[in-house]
């Protein structure tokens, strides 16, 4: 008989864990994947669609892979709903009412994953979602529409991670590309990045550091290390967070090495902080489910390392992949193979590609 598996979350990690799932072990569990959206929200896709001169249903086409292409003929059961909160004790989840149709409120389950993704807490505008990447685009192109000839603007990112490091990248060419649209001066925008570390990209390599820290001073970025933002203090008309995220929990407890849930053994929890992570962690926990049933030991979760890569815009672009580092068009082409494969992996090689097209097409 069948083991009621549900999964949390449809992002990189849920999508991975239940393809996998179904493609090796679709005869002992019966997949239910819960998420709030029917689609996966494609991060990687966003600084393209910030700057994309493309309609928004062309664009939200290309950051939202609808379910239904990703589990086309799948036995997986899709629940567009949010969860209000998990029993561990009870194998049970409760999940919010959906207005007038309210279906089913509660979900058994035999074994359950968490992959909720991370959410950021913070008192100003994020770049987490797609609202979040159209209420950037407006309010940068109301600024430039509005502002008096010559004005300067200053916009500022707080966060110098992989995504903070590469948003402010991309704003710099929009803020010139704006600029020419409204007729103002050259350069007209002064951008500022703020983190409290000691650099920019904390735990990746010198050389990526030193490349990214060099290339965003050339587009004429202020960098700002060692110091606290305080958004009180900050009169910039545009500050955008690019940190503070935090895993999605729906209870307290530890996670052991063996990515369970302390004191039970059929709820395990991925939390990850890039899509490389949340990909190794499902594939890791889907052989752990497979070791639950046949009531084998699990080995302990042992961490992948990530390679790192940045874009900087479209004239920048550094990738570290340990053994080999790439600049300019090799790691852009790096990058996109990381996409693709990605693509192909849950959705086949004609989707993907299709896709593919779709994204490149975002600023054409």
């Amino acid at each position: 008989m069948k083991k009621n598996l549900i999964i949390i979350g449809g992002g990189f990690a849920g999508i991975t864990l239940a393809k996998k799932l179904l493609k090796t072990a679709r005869d002992r569990f019966s997949i239910t994947l819960v998420d709030k959206n029917d689609y996966q929200l494609f991060y990687p896709a966003f600084f393209k669609a910030l700057v994309s001169k493309k309609n928004l249903s062309e664009i939200f086409n290309v950051v939202a892979i609808k379910f239904e292409r990703i589990f086309s003929k799948s036995d997986i059961k899709i629940v567009k709903r949010e969860v209000k909160n998990v029993f561990p004790a009870q194998n049970k989840i409760l999940l919010k009412e959906a207005g007038r149709n309210k279906g089913q409120n509660r979900l058994d389950y035999d074994y359950l994953v968490v992959a909720a993704g991370r959410e950021t807490k913070v008192p100003g505008l994020t770049f987490q979602s797609f609202e979040d990447v159209l209420r950037l685009k407006e309010r940068m192109e109301n600024l430039f529409k509005n502002a008096e000839k010559n004005s300067v603007i200053e916009i500022v990112v707080v966060g110098a991670g992989a995504t903070g490091c590469g948003l402010v990248g991309f704003l710099s060419e929009y803020a010139c590309e704006l600029s020419v649209k409204h007729k103002y001066s050259k350069n007209p925008a002064k951008l500022k990045i703020v983190d409290s570390h000691d650099c920019l990209l904390v735990g990746c390599s010198g050389w990526l550091q030193e490349k990214v820290s060099q290339s965003l001073k050339k587009m004429g970025v202020e960098i700002v290390t060692r110091t606290r933002f305080d958004p009180a203090k900050e009169t910039a008309p545009v500050v955008v967070w690019a940190v503070g995220a935090e895993p999605v929990r729906f209870f307290d407890g530890e996670i052991t090495e063996h990515l369970r849930l302390r004191g039970q053994s059929n709820v395990l929890v991925l939390e990850a902080v890039t899509a490389q992570s949340a990909i190794h962690r499902a594939k890791y926990i889907s052989r752990a489910l497979m070791r639950l049933l046949d009531k084998k030991e699990l080995k302990p979760y042992g961490s992948n390392k990530d390679y790192n890569i940045v874009e900087l815009g479209e004239k920048y672009a550094f990738a570290d992949l340990g053994f080999i580092k790439l600049k300019g068009r090799m790691a852009r082409w790096a990058h996109e193979l990381a996409l693709v494969r990605y693509l192909i992996s849950v959705m086949g090689i004609s989707k993907a590609v299709n896709w593919f097209k779709k994204y490149r097409g975002l600023l054409l």
